[in-house]
């Protein structure tokens, strides 16, 4: 991921003008793939293992991220 993030920085010129460094755009950008952006406040604990358990069993990628 860190890779990915590199190079998203130096296609949109540096690290300044990525949004908030988050992945889910530089990973869109790069692959084509679509992003879901899901955080601790969207759902409780539980539903949020289980999103990303679902995300895992269908092979998503998935990031992450602490503030």
């Amino acid at each position: 991921m860190p890779i990915l993030e590199k190079a998203a920085a130096k296609l949109y010129g540096n690290y300044e003008v990525m949004v908030g460094g988050h992945m889910g755009p530089a990973i869109s950008t790069l692959t084509g793939a679509p992003y879901f952006r899901v955080t601790n406040a969207d759902m409780g604990t539980d539903e949020l293992w289980e999103f990303i358990d679902k995300s895992m069993k269908d092979k998503f990628m998935i990031t992450c991220q602490s503030f």
